[in-house]
């Protein structure tokens, strides 16, 4: 499958814009009545994303390269592609 890695970096973001950038990006774990309750909250990019290596790099199909770089540069994100193969 053509895919393409997207190095992202978030070193410019500090506190609170960093972690609702990431919440709104990339989605978040949700937790209610002291933990007894668990919701997965989606990010404009989880529909998008196929895998997710380490802490900045994430991993698309090619089809949705200008979609995921739109949200990105909307966000101000700096970013970096690299076209790969991933195999079974």
């Amino acid at each position: 499958m053509k895919a393409t890695a997207i190095i992202y970096d978030l070193k410019n973001f500090k506190g609170k814009e960093k972690t609702y950038l990431i919440r709104e990006v990339y989605g978040y774990q949700d937790t209610s009545n002291h933990g007894k309750y668990k919701y997965h909250r989606q990010g404009k990019l989880t529909p998008y994303i196929k895998e997710k290596w380490g802490k900045n790099v994430i991993i698309i199909n090619k089809k949705n390269l200008t979609k995921t770089k739109k949200i990105l540069d909307t966000h101000n994100i700096p970013y970096q592609t690299r076209n790969i193969e991933l195999t079974t």
